[in-house]
């Protein structure tokens, strides 16, 4: 996949995974953070991209643009 690794406030290694939805879109599911709400507010995940979306703009090509969703499961 294009999606090589995530980090969460620069330490690599958290899981993640594509949960696939109805139509073209997915989700990247990243799980185990062990946030709560506040602590979470100022998280930042990166993503290490590879071919064949290896830029932000070719992974999000369905809207033109990634959108962030919070939440529990």
């Amino acid at each position: 996949g294009a999606v090589r690794g995530v980090s969460v406030n620069g330490r690599p290694g958290k899981a993640f995974e594509w949960v696939a939805g109805a139509g073209p879109s997915a989700v990247l599911k990243v799980a185990s953070l062990g946030l709560n709400a506040t602590e979470a507010a100022g998280t930042e995940l990166c993503y290490r991209l590879a071919a064949p979306c290896a830029s932000l703009e070719q992974l999000c090509f369905n809207e033109g643009q990634c959108r962030r969703v919070a939440g529990r499961q």
